[in-house]
């Protein structure tokens, strides 16, 4: 059962029912959840703004819109902060395999565009050497055979370690 400060794959697809955007759900969750963990400000008035950019340059959010990718946004920010919290929308056991694997691979390229989100204002040479290693992992998982076998206990162990990661450079942006 997920609280108000979880992040379900069922909320994910409520959350984004209304808004128009043509990239997959965990490509606009990992964006948020990637800027957020590595700094970005969720009260900066152009945080939905940025990411709608980069999601479809050509769709301008309408007010119901931004008030859906901005509850989403909130509500992962949430859940980012507490530990244990359900924090990658992720579809259940009950969905096919070749849906869970293209998740993995959705999920970790948004990742890698909120990565880029957040330190557009960094110096390249000031880059975590954390977060460069955890973005070469993610940009594996993108590369995931979405037909191949789907190994449980390897995609559990998978999604534990982008969740803790995600933690981890979330508590150590909050701390500087």
């Amino acid at each position: 059962m997920s609280t108000d400060k979880e992040c379900s794959f069922e909320y994910l697809a409520k959350a984004l029912g209304p808004v128009r955007l043509e990239v997959p759900g965990h490509t606009v969750a990992g964006l948020m959840l990637g800027a957020l963990a590595t700094g970005a400000s969720l009260q900066s008035s152009g945080f939905i703004r940025s990411c709608v950019q980069l999601l479809n340059a050509e769709h301008v959010p309408t007010g119901g819109e931004v008030a859906s990718l901005t509850a989403l946004a909130s509500r992962l920010s949430q859940a980012l902060a507490q530990e244990g919290a359900e924090l990658l929308c992720f579809p259940g056991t009950d969905y096919p395999a070749a849906r869970r694997l293209e998740a993995l691979c959705e999920l970790s390229h948004g990742l890698l565009l909120g990565f880029g989100l957040s330190s557009q204002s960094q110096p390249s040479w000031g880059m975590d050497p954390e977060l460069l290693s955890f973005s070469g992992n993610l940009s594996e998982f993108c590369k995931v055979d979405t037909q191949g076998a789907l190994q449980e206990d390897d995609l559990q162990e998978l999604l534990s370690y982008i969740a803790d990661e995600l933690r981890a450079l979330h508590r150590r942006s909050t701390a500087q």
